[in-house]
């Protein structure tokens, strides 16, 4: 649990009182710049971590050390530019923090990179051996380290002055400098510098998770070491409220239409987010797996993406694509199995819709409009669009996410009127955006056939499905 040295200007008013560490205040002779040392705990910013390392720490039987970081402010900066900088957490001051408490044996990161050819990078893990204190000062001056990664700071030690680290082949760490403007995105201004060792704290909760989400895919994801399980940290938090869900809520979807059944057609009404991502869930789903035609707003696919990887997942269906030709979330899809029949598509650029025709074996025909409504649209002009292609086509179903929440009387009245006055029926009830408790995914079918219609929504582990169900 190392972090940093800073340089810190007097007039940092922003940290609570309650949070506030002593300071310590004098002026540079040379500089006639204001320093100030001031203290807080190594990661205030995030309560638990904090707790965690406090008390990880106090388990250490060895002296502590504060590692006091020090901040220098150019001359005739205003104030507000002081306090905006100070405000700023470790990614906007070269990963350097304010302070950190460390003991011998305390396991650390490296917040910064000091030398990417020798492996010293950010995020380089390793354990404190020995805390070097100056005579002079009585400060740490230098802080040996045992990294994982074996191949850290070779070259370090090999070329320090220090016996004691090139003998037990330990890195020696010592505070860096970090410019910082004080008014960024300006190239003229002023520059604050940051002194401060370049350590930090234990992993938060889920970091594991956060930098595995950075790799854009399994050939640029490169794990150093052995990865344990002890090295994935959850939140007991969400431990015990994922536990009382599984105790709680029943997983299994309350259909009462037999979705085997061939008289049966079931259509998935899917906001997708990226096809290409959940395709492998289409086919895995339990419930998914059993539909004959899957609906899709948001596939995120442009017209050069080709369909061979999502073909030789989902073998068994068949795809009609609607790329937009600029913005891939306007883009729809329909996959439907071999024993349905997709004919006599239109795309409707003013409502972003299409309209197709389904057949299924038994020679049943079922007219559908698809569409998705981009949130910020104009509501009123797409509804009049909507008016004008509905009143001129014999449509049955017109479903779709339409961003347009059912719950709020005040955006959805004209939409209802429309659909009243051409005789539709809204089939859903529930919220199928689950955080805000809004409707935004509707169903409407025609009043003649509404009641060999059924509109489902079931919650998945990574959207909404609304599936109409049509005898």
């Amino acid at each position: 649990m190392i972090n940093h040295f800073s340089q810190r200007n007097p007039h940092a008013t922003r940290t609570p009182p309650e949070k506030r560490a002593p300071e310590v205040r004098h002026k540079s002779r040379d500089t006639g710049h204001k320093i100030t040392a001031k203290f807080k705990s190594p990661h205030f910013e995030n309560a638990p971590v904090d707790e965690y390392n406090i008390d990880h720490l106090q388990q250490i039987q060895s002296p502590q050390y504060a590692l006091e970081a020090l901040d220098q402010f150019p001359p005739h900066v205003r104030k507000q530019d002081i306090d905006r900088v100070l405000s700023k957490g470790r990614s906007e001051t070269g990963g350097l923090d304010t302070k950190i408490l460390i003991k011998e044996n305390a396991r650390v990161m490296l917040t910064t990179n000091v030398d990417i050819s020798d492996r010293l990078i950010n995020g380089q893990l390793g354990t404190v051996i020995k805390v070097s204190v100056d005579n002079v000062s009585n400060k740490p001056s230098t802080i040996f380290v045992k990294f994982d990664d074996s191949n850290a700071g070779i070259s370090a030690i090999r070329n320090s002055s220090s016996s004691f680290a090139r003998e037990n082949n330990l890195v020696p760490i010592k505070p860096v400098l970090a410019r910082i403007k004080v008014r960024p995105g300006k190239p003229s201004s002023p520059e604050m510098q940051r002194l401060q060792f370049p350590k930090q704290r234990y992993f938060n909760y889920g970091q594991v998770y956060v930098a595995l989400s950075r790799a854009t895919s399994l050939n640029g994801l490169h794990i150093l070491g052995t990865l344990e399980n002890k090295h994935i940290r959850a939140n007991p938090k969400v431990q015990e409220e994922y536990e009382r869900l599984c105790e709680t809520l029943s997983l299994h979807p309350h259909i009462t239409t037999d979705l085997c059944n061939i008289e049966t057609v079931s259509i998935c009404l899917l906001n997708i987010r990226s096809f290409k991502k959940h395709s492998l869930d289409l086919s895995n789903d339990p419930i998914l797996s059993k539909c004959d035609v899957f609906a899709l707003t948001e596939t995120q696919l442009l017209t050069s993406v080709p369909n061979d990887d999502i073909n030789s997942i989902l073998n068994d269906f068949s795809i009609h694509r609607q790329d937009h030709n600029s913005d891939k979330f306007l883009s729809l899809a329909v996959y439907y199995k071999d024993t349905i029949t997709l004919c006599d598509t239109e795309y409707f650029t003013s409502i972003n819709g299409l309209r197709f025709l389904l057949n299924n074996s038994g020679g049943n025909t079922l007219s559908c409009l698809l569409l998705y409504r981009k949130h910020g649209g104009n509501i009123q002009q797409f509804i009049a669009c909507l008016d004008y292609i509905i009143t001129s086509l014999d449509i049955d179903v017109i479903f779709g996410d339409f961003n347009i929440d059912y719950f709020n009387e005040k955006n959805i009245s004209s939409l209802k009127v429309l659909a009243e006055s051409l005789n539709y029926v809204q089939r859903v009830s529930k919220p199928t955006f689950v955080s805000s408790g809004s409707l935004l995914d509707h169903v409407y079918v025609k009043q003649s056939i509404s009641n060999k219609i059924e509109a489902n929504v079931e919650r998945l582990g990574w959207g909404i499905l609304v599936h109409p169900q049509r005898d």
